[in-house]
């Protein structure tokens, strides 16, 4: 991280089923806490670069509610309609005349 650089904290939430998938990547990621929430695991990480865990969470994007900053809600959606779009153009491209 840059010197100087603000951090910047996410707040996701997952069913406790799912949390397995991540648990040993999330340390990477700014992990910061876990806490049960209700039927919900609640994450906390604190992130220098929001692109970067985006990047990483979009995978993920389907079983995890954002929580906060609505600045990754933006980015997430940008993300995979830009990821959606390349997909239908690939397949116009492969498909016979």
């Amino acid at each position: 991280m840059e010197e100087g650089h603000e951090l910047t904290k996410i707040v996701i939430q997952m069913a406790p089923s799912f949390v397995k998938y991540i648990d040993s990547q999330k340390y990477n990621h700014g992990f910061v806490m876990q806490e049960n929430i209700g039927q919900k695991v609640q994450l906390t990480f604190m992130v220098g670069f929001l692109e970067y865990f985006a990047r990483w969470v979009i995978s993920m994007a389907y079983i995890i509610t954002v929580i906060t900053p609505k600045a990754l809600s933006d980015r997430l959606e940008v993300l995979l309609l830009s990821m959606i779009k390349k997909l239908k153009e690939n397949k116009q491209a492969n498909e016979p005349n």
